[in-house]
């Protein structure tokens, strides 16, 4: 192995979601990665709170797994900040994000935002060295 100068820093995608967005059961595109991208972080905020009559959670993933940022399901009932749970999962060709949101009583109100974070591979900005 060769000692690596090459830095990079890390890519981010934001999204906006609203109630509209996100139809309960249905597993939506919000965003995508490339192939060759490591996510390395994220996080999804919500705003509003759903005002659904008994539940509401959003599962945050991909085609393959669903849920695979979200071990827990994100209670879309109640506001602030969620980390992403994130394994170091490496894409080897561009994906998309999908959000499900799934409720239990309609929701009238929802607002939130996804955070992605990401580095690609045989990227570079900057050389240490």
């Amino acid at each position: 192995m060769q000692n690596q100068d090459s830095r990079q820093y890390p890519l981010a995608t934001h999204v906006e979601v609203a109630l509209a967005d996100l139809p309960t059961g249905v597993a939506v595109a919000v965003t995508e990665v490339p192939g060759g991208a490591t996510v390395i972080g994220g996080y999804f905020i919500v705003d509003t709170a759903s005002d659904a009559a008994t539940s509401d959670v959003i599962d945050i993933g991909d085609a393959t797994d669903p849920d695979r940022y979200t071990a827990s399901q994100i209670n879309a009932k109640t506001t602030g900040a969620i980390a992403l749970d994130v394994t170091g999962f490496k894409y080897t060709a561009t994906d998309d994000i999908l959000v499900t949101r799934t409720e239990t009583g309609a929701a009238t109100v929802f607002e939130g935002r996804l955070v992605l974070q990401y580095v690609l591979d045989d990227r570079t900005n900057e050389n240490q060295g």
